[in-house]
Formats: structure tokens, C-alpha cells, sequence
């Protein structure tokens, strides 16, 4: 028995130490759990560094709707002036640099560890290091504009260092940076805000119009087929109601559009607005917020947006409902719009929310009906489109206009569309700037919007006399009486191009050079008080194809800003003391070249 009891107290004490050991064990793992968990969760808050002094004032947001394309980063102020400094938002390598008279114009493309890539555009300068290299790409491929991916790891900074200045070179409206986060793996862009970069705002959407759009051939509002704009006023803290309280009364296949903007402190800029709700009687029917995008999706904003509204009138509405080649991934609705055919009363409630959490909310009441209670409801015949100018958007169509063709593959329209198609002579007014070598052809009209490209296949049984074959292109004569170039080619009695334009085209011709005007020089000037040969540079129609410069026949740059027609050399080591010669050749896109050559010392 006291053995047995000995042996019993021994395991008793020695299960208590290992019941004690497993307890500490148990309470480390915890906490090591827990330093695991506060330690990824301090990495995913991303601390980054201002890609500019604070504070960052927004001129464009992230996602704001522009011509083709939504705004893939945040445009931020530099008070009207270049040359503030841009700093590395975090540690990382340079693994791509832009240079190019129009898009980003002067780019860096940084990679961090963290899995996301800065880019910063619109610069003036790089930092003098990568400035040095791009110069020298620039003279090895004889070449202004350049697309370079530096070798892994050849340019490092770490965070807070200057890598630019700001500026406003490429496509840029006027001074400022444009500063993007994407995710390196996928490339996406990423909204700046949402990743932890601090923008004061305080202030909710502007709600500023409501349309009613018709969708289906049966679609009547108040007798009438055509696009209801009703403007908003504000009628309270974030609510908004239609100005012009009247009785609206559809019937048939509708769809419901917003047109907002949103602003942040310090600023009264128009950005875009981040994320729309609408519910119908209380029950949710659309939503999108725009968090990130695909490149590869972003012309899908011409189906999200009032294409024809824009294109007549400038203003860019959403839609709140989703047509059926829309492909856009952030966008949840019903297809195609809304149906009433009976009598009942309808609450439609849309909501406008930014980043900061600030929201506008505007609900507006209207009436169905049945299509027959339309006819007492206008003094106007109820017209319906013929059903064959009718196309469906998954469908090829090849459309005859006596002996000219459209041929539009499937899936470059984004809903099924009325499209007329027409011949016409031109008038005097469309050609007095140049020849028309063919009748006007209308293939649908400019408020309808293409996807991808379309064929255009005009007869033009010879060549016109005294022109050469590159010289001729198409021409397309939009609402306004602007004529647009769209290049083409001439084969066995054809002329054959693309375009992602609807409207009318004609066969024109480009006959004249570019022009060049001498800004700071002239013969037997001597320049040595400049720093730059400085000219102005412009084509009437095709625009600038090519530029060449040099000096004593050796390939110099010349940097050149299409917005401010001016192209410059800056004087460095091309170009030392002596007499010169100084030689410029500018080529269009119909081939047609300007030369300029002059004599000069420093």
C-alpha cells in the first residue's frame, strides 16, 4: 500500500508539471498567435509616405469618368506650378520609365515589396540619375518618345527619397501630379484613398441631374420617346428631389441615370463620384463602387455612362442598369432596364456615397401605365423606329449603302440599337477645307458608342489625280461640322479602314505639309545668350507623324508638347562652340513633309 501510494503521489506531481508545462506552452502560443496577428495587421495598414508635401488637395479622383477610359489614379494639386518635389511612397525599384508627347507624357513605374507599384506621371524632370539614363536610351535609339524597363534592381530608393519633379508634360490640362497604386501582380489599379493616402473631405456628393432613358422600342413617358433631364436641387442636409415637380407616366422598357460629381476639401474640382445604390419601391435593383479596375475593362465606361448625352451635350450621367455587353466587374444591376405595363405607383431612391463615407440620397415618385394609356398623353403620332435599322449587339452585321460596306463585328455594340444608314452628297459647307472623293456615308450616328473597331469599305475606283495613295484617308464630319482623320488603304477599287467612331465618312485627301514656325531663331543668329532652339510646330488635319533634328547632319533631341505646338533643343554636349547647322524635318501621318534648315554659331 505505501508503495503503492508513493508511486501514486509520484505521478500525481509529475501529471501537475506536465498539466503546468502544456498551460505555458498553450499561454505562449497564444500569445505568439496574437503577436502573429497584431504583426500582419500593422504590415496590411500600409504606412505610406505623401508622393508630395502635405497636404494633398484632389483635382481628379480615382475612377472619375473620362473620354473612353475611367481615371485610373488621383490627380493631385501642385498650386498651378511645376517642379515640386515627388518623393517614393515607399521602398522600392524603378522597373519602368515613359517619355511621350502625349497619355502620362515623363512616367515612373516603381515596385515594392509590399505587392503593389506606384506610378507617378505628368513629371517635368526625373531625378538626375534616371534623367541621365533616359537621355542616353533617348540618343542610342534616335528617339524622343521611349517605353524603357530598367534591369532588375538597377535603381533602388527608399521611402521619402525625391525621384521626380512634378509637372504637366504629356495629356495633362495644366500643372499637377497624377499618382496611382496598383497591384503588381494583376496590374489593377487601386483606389489611392482606400490604401491609406489622407484626403481631407467633408463634403457629400453633388446630385445635379436624373435621366429617364428609353430602352425598348415600346418605351413612352408621358407620350414620348426620348430622354427625360430633370434637374436637382438640393431639399435638405444630403437629400436632393427634382427641381420641376411634374407627373411622369412610362410605359414599356426604361432605364434610370445620375449624373453627379463629388468634391473634397480644399477645392471646388468636379471629381468623380466612388459608389451608386438605386432601389425601385424599396428593394436594391443597381450598385457599383469603383475599388479597382482592369485596364483591359475600361472602355466599358462608354455602356456605364449617357453615351449620347455626352457626345451632344458633355455631361457624363451612370447608368443604373447594366446592358447586356457591359462587362465591367464592379457593376451589379438588372439587365437592360426596368418594364412597367400596368397601373402602379413607383419610389425611386438613388444613393451617392465617396470614400469618406459622405452620402447624398435623392427619391423621386412617378406612375406606371399600360402602352394604351399613352396615346390621350400627347398631341404628337406615337413613332416607333423601323424594325430593320434595328441591330443586335451579338451579332455580325454587314450593312450595304449602295456600293460602300460597314461591317460590324459581334460584341461592338453594347446593347441592341437603332442604327440608321444613309447616302447623302456632301453640302458646301462640309468640304470647303478640302475634296471629297466620295458621297457622305452615314452608318448610325455619333451618339452610338463602339467597343472595338468596325470596317469601313468605300468604293474609289481610281486614284485622284496628282495625289499619291498614302495621302488619302477618311474623313469623319462630326455634329459640329469638325472634320476627324481616320487613316485608310486604296486597293483594287477600294478604300478600307477602321474606326471606333460611328457617324458619317467620306474619302478626303491630306495634301499639305505640316507647318513650322522659328521661335528664337534665325539665319545667322548667334545663340549664345539661349539655352534652347525653340520652334512651334502644327498639321491642319492628319497630325504629326515624325520629327527629326539635327545638327551638322547628327541626330540631336528634340522634346516636343503637341498642347503648346512647341518643340525645343536644349544646347549640351551635341552641340559646342562654332558655326552650325541646324536641320528640321516634321512628317504627317499622310506623309506629307516640312523642312526647315538654318545656319547659326555660338
Amino acid at each position: 500500500m505505501g508503495s503503492e501510494g508513493i508511486i501514486t503521489t509520484t505521478e500525481s506531481n509529475a501529471n501537475s508539471h506536465e498539466q503546468t508545462a502544456n498551460g505555458y506552452l498553450i499561454q505562449f502560443m497564444r500569445t505568439l498567435l496574437l503577436l502573429l496577428i497584431t504583426l500582419q495587421l500593422t504590415a496590411s495598414a500600409q504606412d505610406w509616405h505623401p508622393p508630395l508635401n502635405p497636404p494633398l488637395y484632389l483635382s481628379g479622383s480615382f475612377g472619375e469618368l473620362r473620354s473612353n477610359h475611367f481615371h485610373s489614379g488621383i490627380d493631385i494639386k501642385t498650386g498651378g506650378v511645376e517642379g515640386k518635389p515627388v518623393y517614393a511612397v515607399e521602398r522600392g525599384e524603378i522597373v519602368r520609365i515613359r517619355v511621350g508627347p502625349a497619355g502620362f507624357g515623363k512616367v515612373l513605374y516603381m515596385k515594392h515589396p509590399n505587392g503593389k507599384t506606384s506610378v507617378y506621371a505628368h513629371l517635368s524632370e526625373f531625378d538626375s540619375v534616371l534623367a541621365a539614363y533616359v537621355k542616353s536610351e533617348q540618343y542610342r535609339l534616335q528617339q524622343f518618345a521611349l517605353d524603357l524597363y530598367p534591369t532588375a534592381g538597377r535603381y533602388t530608393y527608399q521611402k521619402g527619397d525625391e525621384i521626380a519633379k512634378s509637372g504637366n508634360s504629356g495629356s495633362s490640362g495644366g500643372p499637377h501630379l497624377h499618382f496611382e497604386i496598383r497591384d503588381t501582380r494583376t496590374e489593377h489599379p487601386l483606389d489611392p484613398v482606400a490604401e491609406g493616402f489622407e484626403i481631407a473631405d467633408h463634403r457629400a456628393p453633388l446630385m445635379e441631374n436624373l435621366m429617364l432613358v428609353p430602352i425598348g422600342r415600346d418605351a413612352l413617358c408621358n407620350g414620348e420617346r426620348k430622354t427625360f433631364t430633370l434637374p436637382l436641387i438640393r431639399s435638405g442636409v444630403g437629400e436632393y428631389r427634382v427641381s420641376r415637380p411634374g407627373y411622369y407616366k412610362l410605359s414599356g422598357t426604361w432605364g434610370f441615370a445620375i449624373e453627379t460629381v463629388d468634391q473634397q476639401d480644399g477645392g471646388s474640382n468636379k471629381n468623380g463620384t466612388v459608389a451608386l445604390k438605386m432601389w425601385l419601391n424599396d428593394s436594391l435593383h443597381y450598385q457599383h463602387s469603383i475599388d479597382e479596375f482592369s485596364f483591359d475593362e475600361t472602355r466599358y465606361l462608354n455602356s456605364l455612362i449617357t453615351f449620347d448625352q455626352y457626345k451632344c451635350c458633355s455631361g457624363r450621367a451612370s447608368k443604373l442598369y447594366v446592358e447586356p455587353n457591359n462587362q465591367l466587374s464592379f457593376v451589379q444591376g438588372n439587365p437592360a432596364g426596368y418594364s412597367f405595363s400596368d397601373s402602379s405607383s413607383y419610389n425611386l431612391k438613388i444613393e451617392a456615397s465617396d470614400r469618406a463615407g459622405n452620402r447624398s440620397i435623392l427619391e423621386f415618385d412617378f406612375e406606371g401605365i399600360t402602352p394604351e394609356s399613352q396615346v390621350s398623353l400627347s398631341d404628337q403620332p406615337l413613332v416607333y423606329p423601323d424594325d430593320q435599322l434595328w441591330l443586335a449587339h451579338n451579332e455580325v452585321h454587314r450593312l450595304p449603302a449602295d456600293d460602300a460596306r460597314c461591317i460590324i463585328p459581334a460584341g461592338v455594340l453594347y446593347a441592341d440599337t437603332y442604327f440608321p444608314v444613309e447616302v447623302s452628297e456632301p453640302s458646301g459647307s462640309m468640304h470647303k477645307s478640302r475634296p471629297f472623293f466620295s458621297p457622305v456615308y452615314r452608318f448610325g450616328h455619333t451618339g452610338i458608342p463602339a467597343h472595338t473597331y468596325f470596317t469601313l469599305d468605300l468604293p474609289l475606283e481610281s486614284l485622284p489625280t496628282g495625289l499619291r495613295e498614302e495621302q488619302l484617308c477618311f474623313v469623319e464630319i462630326e455634329d459640329n461640322g469638325r472634320l476627324e482623320w481616320w487613316p485608310g488603304d486604296w486597293t483594287a477599287g477600294r478604300f478600307v479602314g477602321r474606326s471606333r467612331e460611328f457617324g458619317r465618312y467620306a474619302i478626303t485627301a491630306d495634301t499639305l505639309a505640316p507647318s513650322i514656325d522659328p521661335v528664337n531663331i534665325f539665319a545667322r543668329k548667334n545663340m549664345n545668350k539661349d539655352s534652347t532652339i525653340l520652334v512651334r510646330i502644327s498639321d491642319d488635319f492628319s497630325g504629326i507623324d515624325q520629327i527629326t533634328g539635327t545638327i551638322d547632319n547628327e541626330w540631336v533631341l528634340m522634346e516636343w508638347d503637341p498642347k503648346t505646338r512647341r518643340l525645343w533643343y536644349t544646347f549640351d554636349e551635341h552641340c559646342g562652340p562654332g558655326e552650325h547647322t541646324f536641320e528640321l524635318r516634321v512628317t504627317d501621318n499622310c506623309s506629307n513633309t516640312a523642312e526647315y534648315l538654318v545656319f547659326f554659331s555660338r
